[in-house]
């Protein structure tokens, strides 16, 4: 890849939340880059000639941010021989054919009741619906559950930057202790963070939803009835090929 598509690509870890504008841009701390939209982080080992802003003070929130990211990084690498942790065996392939099967299932349904664009702040479009409501199912002894858009950007940074050790959190959800529940996409010179959605609390009605341990669809956001995340999760979707 060259500087440009390196760049399309980290940019689009970031977010275009206009109360958090420190985070609309990846930034630079100690030559390594950092982008994050506060769901999903990506840190790259090699800055140079990407042309982002070095942030050297602790006073900025990009400094702390940073900090945080290397840190969680270290600690779900230790919280392997903890138990806390595990490395899951998950296929790009699969996991790109779930996260197009949600969104694309999402996307047909969204076509029929959403415009494509508007000028109306408090109104869906189309791109929106995809965003938020189609997810993907991971292996694991948890199985959780991520966002389609994500699971789809973590198979175009590894397609650049090459193959990751996935790790995620054994563990339920615990009030208060949301970074316990990040998984970790390591690679050799990038790593990538993700939270999981707390599916615990919700069901899949008005989601998509994909597995991509058979890389099916197992929810769809046009089906009206109430299905609970743990039924497709350890029910309804598969556990092995």
């Amino acid at each position: 890849m060259d500087k440009k598509e390196v760049r399309e690509l980290i940019e689009r870890f970031t977010t275009d939340d206009v109360t958090r504008p420190q985070l609309r841009k990846p930034w630079i701390v100690d030559g390594k880059v950092y982008a994050t939209d506060g769901k999903i982080a990506i840190r790259l080992d090699n800055a140079i000639g990407l042309g982002y802003e070095h942030v050297e003070s602790d006073r900025d929130p990009r400094f702390d941010y940073a900090r945080r990211i290397y840190a969680w990084r270290s600690e779900t690498h230790a919280a392997i021989d903890s138990g806390r942790f595990e490395r899951i065996a998950l296929y790009m392939s699969y996991l790109r054919k779930a996260a197009y099967t949600a969104m694309d299932d999402a996307r047909k349904y969204a076509v029929d009741h959403y415009p494509l664009t508007t000028d109306d702040i408090e109104e869906v479009t189309v791109g929106e619906v995809v965003e938020i409501y189609s997810d993907v199912i991971l292996p694991g002894s948890k199985r959780h559950v991520v966002a389609a858009k994500y699971a789809n950007l973590i198979c175009d940074a590894v397609d650049a930057f090459g193959p990751v050790e996935i790790l995620a959190p054994v563990d339920g959800f615990k009030r208060g202790d949301y970074g316990r529940y990040r998984i970790l996409c390591h690679g050799t010179g990038f790593d990538i963070l993700l939270m999981a959605i707390r599916s615990d609390q919700m069901d899949a009605r008005g989601i998509s939803v994909a597995d991509s341990v058979t890389a099916t669809l197992v929810h769809s956001i046009s089906d009206d009835s109430f299905v609970s995340f743990a039924r497709l999760q350890f029910g309804g979707a598969t556990d092995g090929k």
